[in-house]
């Protein structure tokens, strides 16, 4: 299944769900209770001042299992009985905590105060600022554009950064970009390829850069700027591994070493299986042929957003070790030879 590239609208459109979000840092512990019930509509409310939210059924559930109320329970129990439950329990705390409301006054979650909320439009516009800076202005496109409050997942592939792995077989460069509104995953930029033959994407294993929140000399955006320039100098690195995964035969080990690498990425066996039944149909004279039908395993409709990144990023892993053992057929570092 062909997993064409999105328009920016579509991808700005698949971001807005997380967009305009309020951050209240509020402190907890003492006598006045943090949350309220009504029975009218059976809401909690978080008590705030004078001010009162109403808690969406994520939040409600995620600060009940903050106190140890298992989400199997909620169920079980009317929330006139957990609510004081959840009251005992800050009151016996003395802390803070930081709630994120949408543009309805709505408790959409709860997240830790050293957590900074950073619309993920702010971050796609400083890779796309990074890219035009880099390789000249697009359009461009945007792959397996994933969002919600936990996770956030996507790829601006660039048009005017092309490489021909082989005749009439082009790749795009672009970067991927991971990051959580909720701070539940790290900030991370990685260089991307994309084959426009299939449609299919690949993360670098080693072209890399992680978020570190103690760094206090620039804001998020603008480090995801500085890294995307760095992961844009090395696309002919990216580019030149695929030129060695198609030099690199495998006619005669093909099945030890296609064995060897999913024992190497330790993939669950139904995605094996699809990975060899694509190798089966469209056969493997090279490397490049695994790296292909591992990448195009990731465009299976029903694969999360955590599978299609666990797949990816083990093509980017074999394009860099892309020279194998001959006596074993296992994949060597790469530099090994």
């Amino acid at each position: 299944m062909r997993q064409e590239l999105l328009s920016r609208e579509e991808a700005v459109n698949r971001l807005s769900t997380t967009e305009g979000l309020q951050e209240i840092t509020f402190e907890f512990g003492g006598d006045e209770p943090t949350f309220s019930h009504h029975e009218t509509g059976d809401s909690v409310g978080l008590l705030l001042g004078n001010d009162e939210y109403e808690l969406s059924e994520p939040a409600f559930t995620k600060v009940c299992r903050l106190v140890g109320i298992a989400e199997t329970l909620l169920g079980k129990f009317p929330r006139a009985l957990l609510v004081p439950l959840l009251n005992h329990w800050f009151s016996q705390r003395r802390g803070d905590m930081k709630c994120l409301l949408d543009r309805d006054d709505l408790v959409v979650a709860f997240t830790k105060t050293g957590v900074v909320y950073v619309p993920g439009v702010q971050l796609l516009e400083a890779v796309e600022h990074a890219l035009t800076a880099k390789f000249g202005n697009g359009p461009f496109g945007y792959h397996h554009v994933f969002n919600d409050l936990t996770e956030t997942q996507l790829a601006v592939v660039t048009p005017r950064s092309t490489f021909d792995v082989k005749p009439g077989d082009a790749v795009n460069f672009g970067i991927q970009l991971q990051t959580s509104v909720l701070g539940e995953k790290p900030v991370v930029i990685s260089a991307y390829v994309y084959r426009l033959a299939c449609a299919n994407g690949a993360i670098s294993c080693d072209n890399v850069f992680t978020f570190s929140r103690r760094i206090r000399s620039t804001t998020m955006p603008a480090w995801v700027e500085d890294v995307c320039l760095m992961a844009a100098d090395k696309a002919q690195d990216e580019f030149d591994r695929l030129r060695a995964l198609a030099n690199t035969k495998i006619k005669h080990h093909g099945g030890h070493i296609i064995q060897g690498l999913f024992r190497e990425f330790a993939l669950p066996k139904d995605t094996r299986e699809m990975i060899a039944t694509r190798l089966v149909d469209e056969g493997a004279d090279s490397l490049y042929d695994v790296y292909n039908a591992i990448t195009s395993t990731a465009n299976t409709s029903d694969m999360t957003p955590v599978q299609i990144r666990h797949l990816q990023q083990a093509a980017g892993l074999l394009a860099k070790n892309h020279d194998f053992c001959p006596t074993c057929h296992r994949t060597l570092p790469e530099g090994s030879n």
